[in-house]
């Protein structure tokens, strides 16, 4: 897999973000930061290329995200696996399970805990469409939220909806209507979206225009999710700034959030 397209912005600047994990502003003076993968790194294969990382509460990057991120990573590849790369992926998954489950000479700490993870993926109940509140629901709006964030710098949102499309499901002629919808929403409309895509294995795409943004997983696993946004004044990590020097870093970013200026 290989970075196949996009048209990110990134900034030199550090600006203080919104912790896209708890949606709460992250005071500069005060707060311990922490860069990280809003989309788990297990998913990317060995390509580093544009991943989407973010600053983030430190105390909100902590082991029980890091078990969310290798949960939700493992149960996409779950959900894909009848694409060959996903698949790949999971087999390596289930080979540090079954060492566990034979009480094997290798076995790792690791394994044990891919063994319960297993149960846990194997007997849950991935419903399709609008999602409750429930674990996958609350995974994805968080991703969701940090893409956003990640992609405007700065920007407030709130997130609407999310509705979960595994396409195998699909007969064809529902799954050639979501094709259609995708196209008409967002990968014949890009210079009006702001978007990154891992060639097929991921893609993510974000509408401003229509509120709206799909994630995709190995052609498989599809999320859209529904959201409200604002433009909140910006605000600098720097202690002490001049008016000058606020009014090049606004003007800056605001070229480079231009698909965002113009949807508002």
């Amino acid at each position: 897999m290989s970075y196949q397209s996009g048209n990110l912005y990134e900034s030199k600047e550090a600006f203080t973000f919104r912790c896209y994990i708890c949606n709460r502003l992250i005071r500069p003076d005060t707060d311990k930061i922490t860069k990280d993968h809003v989309i788990p790194q297990t998913l990317f294969n060995d390509e580093k290329t544009n991943r989407p990382t973010i600053y983030v509460h430190d105390k909100c990057n902590s082991s029980d995200k890091s078990k969310e991120d290798n949960w939700f990573a493992k149960t996409i590849l779950y959900k894909c696996i009848l694409n060959p790369v996903a698949r790949d992926r999971f087999t390596l998954f289930l080979d540090s399970a079954e060492r566990s489950r034979k009480n094997h000479l290798d076995k790792l700490p690791k394994d044990i805990s891919n063994e319960k993870l297993l149960k846990t993926i194997l007997n849950s109940d991935y419903k399709k469409g609008l999602l409750d509140d429930g674990r996958e629901k609350k995974y994805i709006e968080i991703v969701a939220r940090g893409l956003i964030i990640r992609n405007s710098w700065f920007m407030r949102c709130n997130i609407k909806q999310v509705l979960s499309v595994h396409r195998p499901f699909l007969k064809k002629d529902q799954d050639n209507n979501f094709n259609s919808y995708i196209q008409s929403q967002f990968t014949d409309r890009l210079k009006e979206c702001i978007y990154q895509f891992w060639n097929n294995d991921i893609r993510y795409a974000i509408n401003p225009r229509e509120n709206l943004m799909f994630i995709q997983f190995y052609e498989e696993q599809t999320y859209l999710v529904g959201f409200d946004y604002e433009l909140p004044h910006i605000i600098h990590t720097r202690k002490s700034i001049n008016s000058a020097k606020l009014t090049k870093i606004q003007k800056s970013t605001d070229d480079r959030n231009r698909i965002w200026q113009q949807s508002v």
